[in-house]
């Protein structure tokens, strides 16, 4: 299982390691550069915006980086199924020896040698051994780990804050809001809550549940539908409905029942249980309820078995039919499109195309969001440079 996830996790993530390097005007540490490649041969290079090169590379035959910011690459040999670290000048800074890496957060990373996970610094330097079986990743300086399969909370030096007593301690960085929010736990077979000392705050009661987001999180109790409590373990939202997705500035997907027992569809609420998009019109929503720019996209299932997305506004206006394989997040009204033959383009909220469909592998993340919210795309998954939202070429290819 181990392999399996480290593999997606490198297909998903992209690009580069390393053999030979040379720099060439160095940016700053923290700048933000863009890997680019030759389309034949071993070559890369480092890219600021404006197109200088700051660093060349010699590559293996085989490579991939997984993503380079704030001043560094994570990268993976796959001959061997190792992972390293480069630092802004192209120079690997951590040998290919580890399983797989995570993204650094707060200067730290969380690293997997063998059957035990440690931590890196940003030097490479392992701050915390290898003696735990999993350290998710830090946020609010402390990070979910698990020794002899429980689970608990550990801090910066690898000390325990909340002792591994847990058969499950869902603290994701990326998805913990702030600091004070209630943090899920499991004992058994059932989900509870509580805060950053170990105290619970709601006792495990709950067969299913999810993180707190916008203070709010999707419960179910035994024999229940799916509602929504604050840290207080009380109903905010009550329990009517069979399928959510946790809020995201103030709106959440849901779908609920009639009083026949058959589906409603899926709609949007606000954090008080209104709809704001009526269930069944838009049916059915899937993914997240991210909301941006009062833009929410969403995907729909048609007789040919295929899914397609489309998008709609919070007063229930389609402004992009579910015609698409995917849309992206939009930034200042513009978002990227990809048609079911993988060809990408940009579009405006009115629908119309800035720039066709006729690139490969626009990428920033998996996600398919802008690349560093300046607002650029990687195109060919940086083969043939990036580009803006309008088209325009603002890094050109390596060659």
């Amino acid at each position: 299982m181990q392999k399996f996830l480290v593999t997606i996790l490198a297909m998903i993530l992209a690009c580069l390691s390393l053999a030979g390097v040379s720099a060439q005007g160095a940016g700053e540490p923290n700048q933000q550069l863009y890997p680019l490649r030759k389309p034949t041969g071993n070559q890369w290079a480092l890219s600021d915006r404006n197109g200088k090169i700051h660093a060349r590379f010699t590559l293996p035959k085989y490579g991939t980086i997984q993503e380079f910011k704030d001043g560094l690459g994570l990268v993976r040999n796959t001959s061997i199924e190792k992972w390293g670290v480069i630092d802004h000048t192209g120079k690997l800074i951590v040998p290919y020896k580890y399983n797989y890496i995570s993204s650094f957060s707060e200067g730290l990373a969380s690293f997997q040698i063998g059957e035990r996970s440690g931590v890196i610094d940003r030097t490479g330097k392992e701050v915390i051994p290898p003696k735990y079986e999993r350290i998710v990743g830090f946020r609010f300086g402390r990070s979910a780990a698990s020794v002899n399969k429980k689970w608990g909370l550990i801090d910066t030096k690898g000390n325990w804050i909340v002792q591994p007593t847990f058969d499950y301690v869902g603290y994701i960085p990326e998805r913990q809001q702030y600091s004070n929010d209630p943090i899920l736990i499991k004992q058994g077979p059932y989900y509870g809550y509580m805060d950053a000392k170990g105290t619970v705050l709601v006792p495990p009661k709950y067969v299913l549940a999810k993180e707190f987001s916008d203070g709010l999180a999707a419960v179910q109790e035994k024999d229940k539908q799916i509602g929504f409590i604050n840290s207080k373990g009380e109903y905010i939202i009550a329990p009517i409905y069979y399928f959510t997705v946790p809020f995201r500035n103030g709106i959440a997907y849901a779908s609920s029942w009639k009083a026949d027992g058959k589906s409603l569809g899926g709609g949007l609420i606000n954090k008080k249980g209104e709809w704001i998009i009526p269930p069944g019109e838009f049916t059915p929503f899937a993914g997240s309820s991210d909301v941006e720019e009062g833009i929410y996209r969403y995907y729909t299932n048609k007789e040919d078995g295929q899914s397609y997305a489309g998008a709609v506004t919070l007063t229930g206006e389609v402004i992009l039919e579910p015609k698409y394989s995917a849309i992206g997040r939009f930034y200042n009204g513009i978002a990227m499109v990809r048609l079911h033959d993988g060809r990408e383009g940009f579009i405006n909220r009115k629908g119309e195309y800035l720039v066709s469909p006729r690139y490969f592998g626009t990428y920033q993340s998996p996600y398919g969001s802008l690349m560093d919210r300046n607002g650029l795309y990687a195109i060919n998954w940086g083969l043939d440079g990036y580009l803006d939202y309008t088209g325009k070429l603002v890094i050109p290819p390596y060659r």
